[in-house]
């Protein structure tokens, strides 16, 4: 079950993290979003699309041009096929003088077929919250927080595919939180 932070602490999270959110809006069949580079965002990044309700992840876009304020982006078609209003989620370029706190962790599977799932640990000192795990497959979950020195389990069945998704070996899980990310090789 997805946890709704209140608007304020949620606010409190995002201007003391290097997570941020934007509108995203569409002119003549173009998404475009409103931050730009004086928001972090770089050309070629890759960026979460989340429903502005609920803030489920829909797809992932691709920032296509860049201007100070603005971003014109590239959806994938589960983005651009769900309806209602819809953010863009990313994470901001590191600022000079910035040095991110490692997040350390480790992946491992368990089980077989449809019983089948991830073992992710925390071994930082801090929570970990608001997370994205995307694995080498391109399946992507949202974990809402796992507590320092913890252990999550997830079923792969609960990992969302997105569009391309690919046909290779679980190597690796992307882990991209509020406090920093990490690609963790996943251990037999």
């Amino acid at each position: 079950m997805f946890f709704m932070l209140p608007s304020v602490l949620l606010s409190l999270l995002l201007t003391q993290s290097y997570l941020s959110e934007a509108e995203v809006f569409e002119d003549n069949a173009v998404f475009f979003a409103r931050a730009g580079s004086a928001k972090g965002l770089k050309t070629g990044q890759e960026v979460w699309v989340v429903d502005a309700e609920t803030a489920k992840i829909l797809g992932s876009a691709l920032v296509m041009e860049l201007w100070e304020g603005m971003a014109r982006l590239s959806l994938d078609a589960l983005a651009s096929k769900a309806a209602g209003a819809k953010r863009i989620r990313y994470l901001r370029a590191m600022e000079e003088g910035f040095c991110a706190r490692p997040m350390s962790g480790k992946a491992r599977l368990l089980g077989v077929g449809a019983f089948q799932k991830l073992v992710l640990s925390n071994e930082s000192g801090e929570d970990w919250s608001r997370c994205h795990l995307l694995l080498s497959t391109n399946r992507l979950f949202q974990l809402e927080r796992l507590p320092a020195q913890s252990t999550a389990e997830i079923f792969l069945e609960k990992f969302a595919a997105l569009e391309n998704v690919r046909i290779v070996p679980l190597e690796y899980v992307w882990v991209e939180c509020l406090e920093g990310k990490a690609k963790l090789a996943i251990e037999p």
